[in-house]
């Protein structure tokens, strides 16, 4: 009697939860798009608003498996291939999803794939739930776009100043060396004018020697010149002179020959 007092007072409550669940899942099911797949991946059902978001009707993709939503080159893969292994362990997964419609449109979800278990605690099936995030996720994608594009813009602009900055560097690097070389060349020209200078100077001095040489040897030349002069004048005397002792030789000779004409020979001997 107690127990069945008991029964009878327990199915108001289950029947109160059963409704409660209901109604979250029809609120879900007005909200969301909503699969149900076998622990494999085989579909089992969806809900209208899946079914609008992916342009398939129920009857289309019933035991199907969940692959025709996806890009067949990542069907293919590994990565695909575990994503079911961990939901047939019971393990849950969220995040955002690119799925491929019926015409082969890409659209993006943001949806969760909730295992569920039997009263053995085994899995028996899946149910996802998911948003449609597209428009959202394009924006993101343009931003990601503009911002690359912003960034590729900066690096070429950094690249450019690097570059100029280098050829500044360079201008710099080459005005350094011709200052340097201007400058050795300054020096070797100061060098050089010295040198210059010097041997002007030195020739001034050879100059100024060889006018003192011609100096003395004018008045050498002078002095020879009076000397021979002088001695020139001597012999002109001294002939003179011996001219005169000769002429007077000769007439003293002819009037010794006259008194030996006129006088007797005995008086001359």
């Amino acid at each position: 009697m107690e127990m069945s007092e008991h029964t009878e007072a327990s199915k108001p409550e289950t029947a109160k939860t059963e409704a409660d669940l209901n109604g979250i899942m029809d609120a879900i099911d007005r909200s969301q798009a909503v699969i149900e797949f076998t622990p494999d991946g085989t579909i089992i059902t969806a809900n209208e608003n899946f079914l609008g978001a992916l342009g398939y009707e129920l009857e289309e993709i019933q035991g199907s498996h969940h692959r025709i939503f996806v890009d067949p080159s990542y069907a293919e893969t590994a990565d695909y291939r575990e994503f079911w292994k961990r939901l047939n362990k019971g393990v849950f997964d969220t995040g955002q999803y690119k799925r491929i419609t019926k015409g082969g449109k890409e659209i993006w979800i943001q949806a969760s794939y909730n295992p569920v278990f039997d009263e053995n605690g085994l899995v028996s099936k899946v149910v996802k739930f998911a948003t449609d995030i597209t428009d959202q996720k394009i924006r993101e994608i343009e931003a990601q776009a503009r911002e690359a594009e912003q960034k590729t813009v900066m690096q070429d602009m950094l690249e450019n100043i690097n570059s100029a900055t280098n050829q500044i560097d360079s201008g710099t690097t080459q005005i350094a060396s011709s200052s340097q070389s201007l400058a050795s060349g300054a020096s070797e020209q100061a060098a050089s004018l010295e040198e210059i200078s010097a041997s002007l100077e030195e020739l001034s001095s050879m100059t100024n020697q060889n006018a003192d040489n011609a100096t003395q040897a004018s008045t050498l030349s002078d002095e020879a010149q009076a000397n021979a002069d002088k001695g020139s004048q001597e012999m002109v005397a001294m002939n003179e002179a011996n001219w005169g002792w000769r002429l007077s030789r000769k007439t003293y000779a002819r009037k010794s020959t006259c008194v030996i004409v006129i006088q007797p020979i005995s008086t001359c001997l």
